[in-house]
């Protein structure tokens, strides 16, 4: 039921997106119209998969809140260490950045740089899809939602964190038809994308599973991916024919994978938050520590 339960919420996610023009008929004449349409689109499926979850998770009104990680206590916590977190994975780009900011140089304003999405964001519909809109509904969906449904379900938090990527990705794949489409890429082309994304969005659905599991925080999750959309992929091309900017890339991956498990311990963030059945009333005394 639990499995049933988040493929319905992905369906829904996805299927809203194209309920505009298949189903009311109406069609967007710009790309800016598009996108309009689909903010409201996504803010409608960020509404109604928790209106979902509310109806059936197996505990008290106020717990469905602090199980599905909308929480305000360590929430300073729960939005800077995920965030210092995933900079040490971009520690090259960071690099890069700053010395082009030394400098004076405009290299940075061009795709992802990171002083120029901001600069974007007030400007540039597309910018609030992904540094914003996207970001927000997706971990409400697929994290604040599903994870919970799945941890009441009776699946561990490690194969929580691990089967709801999947759903997240598979989310993806209409982008292959909206890239032949409208995008007029060729098949092969569009293909290639859309499996090199479905491989991005599940290494990145797990991390965003960990730090939601592990900090019973959505603002864990929701603030490292506004980051990595920001910050796009790393250029690692670039950094194998330099030298400098390969070792400063290694210290960041170093330095992640030691404090990956510290930053996010749950100490740090009230410990099991997220036990389904500590919020039944099933986990004994630490329960008591709750808030």
């Amino acid at each position: 039921m639990a499995l049933f339960l988040c493929g319905a919420l992905a369906a829904m996610y996805v299927g809203v997106l194209y309920a505009p023009p298949i189903l009311l008929k109406i069609r967007a004449k710009t790309q800016r119209q598009l996108l309009l349409q689909r903010f409201v689109c996504a803010t409608l499926a960020s509404v109604l998969s928790p209106l979902v979850c509310f109806i059936i998770l197996p505990v008290g009104s106020s717990s469905k809140l602090n199980l599905m990680g909308i929480r305000s206590d360590y929430l300073m916590q729960a939005t800077l260490y995920p965030l210092l977190l995933t900079a040490l994975l971009y520690l090259g780009p960071l690099f890069v950045e700053l010395l082009e900011l030394i400098d004076g140089e405009q290299g940075a304003a061009n795709d992802h740089g990171f002083m120029a999405s901001l600069i974007f964001l007030g400007q540039d519909v597309v910018a609030w899809r992904n540094y914003v809109v996207a970001p927000l509904s997706e971990e409400i969906v697929f994290r604040a939602c599903m994870i919970p449904l799945l941890l009441c379900g009776g699946y561990s938090p490690t194969a929580a964190i691990l089967i709801s990527p999947t759903f997240f990705s598979l989310a993806h794949v209409h982008r292959f038809w909206e890239l032949v489409h409208h995008e007029r890429y060729t098949p092969k082309r569009a293909a290639f994308v859309v499996v090199a994304q479905l491989g991005y969005t599940i290494v990145f659905g797990c991390y965003a599973a960990f730090l939601y599991v592990r900090t019973g925080h959505l603002i864990a999750a929701v603030v490292p991916h506004i980051f990595c959309n920001i910050m796009g992929f790393p250029d690692l091309v670039r950094a194998c024919q330099n030298r400098v900017l390969a070792v400063v890339h290694i210290v960041g991956l170093v330095a992640f994978m030691a404090l990956a498990a510290p930053l996010s311990s749950p100490a740090l963030y009230n410990n099991d938050v997220l036990d389904c059945k500590c919020w039944q009333g099933f986990c004994g005394a630490s329960s008591s520590s709750k808030p």
